[in-house]
């Protein structure tokens, strides 16, 4: 299930004096999802910042032990095992956020979420690449976590999948392992 809203986009534009603001109504897709076994490449942020006025749930996800203010914080967000365990096709996070890297704790908010069981995946791409790279395809070099502190290399779904209920917010706490 991929999760297409319609969003107001906002856009920063330097004018004499000072800065504007316009927006504009767009479609809210995220551009590149690829999975593999178990790890996600997670799509890369755009220049726009985009602001959902929907009903829901807050899900903040706050990824703890942030290195380092290299590259971004990529978050990907799962509400089924096939997607989170890589063992379907066309596996694929149901939402992904980007925030720039800084060291100790990144946040990444998702709004309007529906009632569920949803888990998370989250990369610290350093160098800014979109995937989690790896030497001889065994050791991370980037630092990488899921929800409930579930082990990233082996975690399934049921192991790191966390209730959201109707309304309200939800805060979940991913420590990066590097």
């Amino acid at each position: 299930m991929r999760l297409i809203r319609t969003v107001a986009v906002l856009s920063l534009t330097a004018v004499a004096g000072g800065l504007a603001l316009a927006a504009a109504d767009a479609p809210a897709t995220d551009a590149a999802y690829a999975a593999g076994a178990l790890h996600a490449s997670l799509a890369r942020p755009g220049s726009a910042i985009a602001i959902e006025a929907e009903t829901g749930t807050r899900l903040r996800v706050r990824a703890e032990a942030v290195e380092s203010d290299q590259g971004m914080i990529r978050v990907a967000l799962f509400a089924d095992a096939d997607a989170f365990d890589g063992s379907a096709d066309d596996a694929r996070p149901l939402e992904v956020q980007a925030v720039p890297a800084a060291p100790g704790r990144v946040t990444a908010v998702f709004d309007g979420l529906s009632p569920g069981r949803y888990a998370v995946r989250v990369l610290h791409d350093e160098n800014d690449n979109g995937i989690l790279d790896r030497v001889f395809g065994l050791f991370t070099l980037e630092g990488e976590g899921v929800s409930n502190d579930a082990d990233p290399e082996r975690a399934r779904f049921d192991q790191a999948a966390f209730e959201v209920p109707k309304t309200g917010s939800v805060t979940v706490d991913v420590d990066l392992q590097y």
